[in-house]
């Protein structure tokens, strides 16, 4: 059993900006990690590190295999979740590019191999910080890497914050 999460977003930017932002190593350091490169092709390989990446300690460095690759219409690629417990979930992510007019409609697809306790609320947190800065990347021209988040701009959608305590500690 597989856990779905999808949401979709429209940037104003051309396919290719959105496209450049997504797989390009300079891109990537904008929105995702400091540092990435791939194989630009499916069974390719895909890697990317840094102090930002999802779970990771830093300078880990996370190697996915390519599942889609259809330049400024399809990019996807293995990613495992590293929970808080300790937990390792296999997944993947697909990014889906449809122009709109001088804008792109944007659809993430990521499918969790094992179910998460509460999917909706963990992939959204995390995809809503993540779009958001990957959207400010695509339509204003950063010089400095860096992940950038916008609070002015609002999020469609159901955004629960979730805080971790250690009773342990």
């Amino acid at each position: 059993m597989a856990d779905v999460f999808q949401v979709s977003t429209v940037i104003s930017a051309s396919p290719a900006r959105v496209w450049e932002m997504l797989t390009t190593p300079k891109g990537l350091s904008h929105w995702f990690s400091d540092a990435a490169t791939h194989d630009a092709r499916v069974g390719g390989t895909f890697r990317f590190h840094g102090n930002f990446v999802v779970g990771a300690d830093p300078g880990r460095e996370f190697t996915s295999k390519i599942s889609a690759y259809e330049p400024e219409h399809k990019f996807g690629y293995e990613f495992p979740l590293y929970l808080h417990d300790g937990r390792s979930l296999k997944g993947n992510v697909l990014f889906e590019l449809v122009p709109a007019g001088s804008r792109t409609t944007l659809t993430l697809t990521h499918r969790i191999e094992n179910p998460l306790d509460d999917p909706k609320y963990y992939l959204n947190d995390l995809w809503a910080y993540y779009l958001n800065v990957l959207t400010n990347a695509c339509e204003h021209d950063y010089h400095e890497p860096g992940l950038l988040f916008d609070f002015s701009r609002p999020w469609k959608g159901n955004i629960k914050h979730v805080i971790y305590i250690n009773k342990n500690t």
